[in-house]
């Protein structure tokens, strides 16, 4: 194997003299080798991932992880590693990654239940290197054969002048198309972002024949050569398609013609009206404030020597925030101050006190002011003032208890289905109960409720989590008020 360091600025790649295999295989060690070929570049290990995915059992719930593989490892002869017994008898539906991975970005204590290795973050940030292109074409959707569509593809290509793709892999209903990258680019977020933007150019190419609209990621996963296709039980294999030649990731990208830039998003318009309803209802928040002091002024008739400048500079603050012009601040302040202090304040002091007020930017809460004017707290609730209104506040509970309560509620809706609900399904029932949760989330609780294998007897399985739950004596949420109930 030929290797040949390239330094191009922002790219460091390694280029190799493809190996010459067979027209047509089944081999997966061949094809990993033939794709992922960044491997110990600046001495850091990459790895591929792995992953089963269930046909039978709701999309949200049918990953499941096989771990991550070190590409040095599954390169080794077949004496001393085999790919297909690490992975335990797993030959049906399972996947691989196209681009490599870091093989210590791996989750932290999560092992994969089938083979125990630890899995990997399929992310963007994840991943090391960028691989190769690609497209899949899924013939069952438009009813066509998969020879068809290929030689369709193929025909389309070379009528155009365009880069005929480097391999193909029969995935059994369709066939996935792959464009090699000559060298292997780090996965730069900037260079994802171009291989995307070729996906998508293939995928808008060639739509007519049952382009997947989902697979334009970098982080797509591809059935892998001598897996079984369970849904039409053919065995997947791949092939060199003749005459093609790899092409780095800028040369790919200038041939099928995709934009330099990304697409620019429509610019917001800063100028356009303010909601007037929605202010005016702030205004109105303010001005009963702003209502709450002269009422307290009108009550004490005079307001006493050392809490008159305070008074005049919250209320011109309050007032500004209620939408009231400077010159109607002035106003409202100077008559107070003239006449409502004890005794009156000066015109200087009032004009000091109606600027500080204007320019005040800190939160007005209503306990600073309640301080500040020391406005006594029978006198404010004797005379119903909004400053002593008490917030409402929701009831203290604990996370544990909020968990408890979920899965409990869980259990329940379970029971009375007397099936295992997906959790897409879960969660739009759990929402008119008052819990906001994400499918990933009712997953996680599945898991902890050990219900993922309640298909053979779910109300054994449904009592034995009101056990466990009755065992960790969570205490119980308690009941909400007329406010949290209409929410519901």
């Amino acid at each position: 194997m030929e290797v040949k360091l390239e330094s191009a600025g922002w790219q460091h790649a390694v280029q190799y003299s493809l190996p010459t295999i067979e027209a047509t295989s089944t081999d997966a060690v061949a094809f990993l080798s033939r794709v992922h070929r960044g491997e110990d570049l600046y001495g850091t290990q990459t790895a591929v991932v792995l992953a089963y995915i269930n046909p039978l059992v709701p999309k949200s719930e049918a990953y499941h992880a096989l771990g991550t593989f070190p590409i040095a490892e599954c390169l080794q002869p077949k004496e001393k590693f085999d790919l297909w017994e690490n992975l335990h008898g797993y030959v049906n539906d399972v996947y691989w990654c196209i681009n490599s991975t870091y093989l210590s970005k791996v989750h932290r204590g999560r092992h994969s239940d089938i083979t125990g290795r630890p899995e990997t973050r399929r992310t963007m940030k994840a991943l090391r290197w960028l691989n190769a292109a690609y497209v899949d074409l899924d013939c069952y959707k438009i009813g066509r054969q998969p020879e068809a569509v290929y030689d369709d593809a193929l025909s389309i290509m070379r009528d155009n002048h365009l880069p005929l793709p480097t391999l193909s892999v029969w995935s059994g209903r369709g066939v996935w198309l792959i464009w090699e990258l000559a060298n292997p680019v780090q996965a730069w977020p900037e260079k994802q972002e171009v291989l995307k933007r070729i996906n998508q150019n293939l995928r808008q190419r060639f739509q007519h024949l049952g382009a997947d609209p989902e697979t334009v990621d970098t982080t797509r996963l591809c059935r892998i050569p001598g897996s079984v296709n369970s849904k039409s039980n053919s065995t997947v294999r791949w092939q060199t398609v003749p005459g093609s030649q790899p092409l780095a990731l800028h040369e790919l990208h200038d041939a099928l013609g995709c934009p330099r830039v990304k697409t620019a998003l429509t610019p917001r318009d800063d100028n356009r009206p303010a909601n007037e309803s929605r202010r005016a209802r702030g205004y109105q928040r303010w001005q009963i404030k702003v209502n709450d002091v002269l009422r307290y002024v009108d009550y004490i008739r005079a307001v006493p020597e050392g809490f008159r400048y305070n008074t005049l500079m919250y209320l011109a603050a309050l007032a500004k925030r209620a939408g009231h012009s400077a010159a109607e601040v002035n106003s409202m302040c100077f008559a107070i101050g003239r006449s409502r202090c004890n005794p009156p304040l000066p015109d200087d002091r009032i004009g000091r006190a109606v600027e500080g007020g204007l320019r005040l930017r800190h939160k007005l809460r209503d306990a600073a002011i309640i301080e500040r004017l020391s406005i006594p707290e029978r006198v404010g609730q004797g005379l119903g003032l909004s400053l002593f209104r008490r917030k409402y506040q929701r009831p203290a509970v604990s996370r544990d208890s909020k968990i408890a309560a979920r899965r409990q509620k869980i259990l329940g809706i379970i029971d009375q289905h007397g099936r295992l609900i997906p959790s897409r399904e879960m969660v739009k029932l759990l929402s008119p109960c008052g819990f906001v949760v994400t499918h990933a989330c009712v997953c996680k609780d599945y898991a902890a409720l050990e219900l993922r294998k309640a298909s053979v007897n779910i109300s054994a399985c449904v009592e034995r989590g009101f056990k466990q739950l009755q065992a960790k004596k969570f205490t119980s949420i308690p009941e909400t008020d007329e406010r949290e109930k209409r929410h519901a």
